[in-house]
């Protein structure tokens, strides 16, 4: 799953403040990286980045789980570039780190964590969902995508299977809430 074009952003530079200074070394690289290899990635940088997202954490807040999702989807699609990694290398970026790239563009695991972490900071329950798409490679289906998703008031425990159940934050698709068939 990739993003049809190159997006025309907002400038962003109002929220810059709302961000830390992207550090040195705040990309995890890994050449051949497979699905496990990422979401390990995924899981290792989560909780070292919640404190990155926790003042625009409070500026996307809305008044309700679906408005504060929203707002978490559009700040990102409208101001962070996708682009997918170099074949062969996987790139798990901070938020921080994201925010100083937007322009240039990440991918969606980079997206997943910036949201996850922007969730976490809320204490919204979310996780991340991988996918594979057999269409696409139709001789080997692999995994390829990753995106967030959150369980919907009452329904924490029996989300998964049902999509009146939670809300997708997948920002390499062009409309909030809106799940590719995988």
């Amino acid at each position: 799953m990739v993003a049809d074009r190159k997006r025309r952003l907002k400038d962003g530079r109002e929220f810059d403040h709302l961000f830390p200074p992207p550090g040195g070394n705040d990309t995890t690289i890994r050449k051949s990286a497979d699905v496990e290899d990422t979401m390990n990635l995924i899981r290792k940088a989560l909780p070292q980045t919640v404190w990155q997202t926790e003042k625009i954490a409070k500026v996307l807040k809305g008044r309700t789980l679906e408005e504060t999702c929203s707002n978490i989807w559009h700040f990102v699609y409208q101001h962070i570039q996708y682009k997918r990694d170099k074949e062969g290398v996987e790139q798990v970026r901070s938020p921080r780190r994201a925010w100083g790239d937007r322009e240039s563009g990440v991918d969606c695991d980079c997206y997943s964590v910036f949201i996850l972490s922007i969730l976490r900071s809320l204490d919204i329950p979310s996780v991340a969902r991988i996918t594979k798409y057999p269409k696409r490679y139709p001789e080997v289906p692999r995994w390829q995508h990753v995106y967030p998703i959150v369980p919907k008031p009452g329904h924490v425990n029996d989300y998964s299977e049902d999509r009146d159940h939670y809300i997708v934050l997948d920002c390499v698709k062009d409309r909030f809430d809106d799940e590719q068939p995988f």
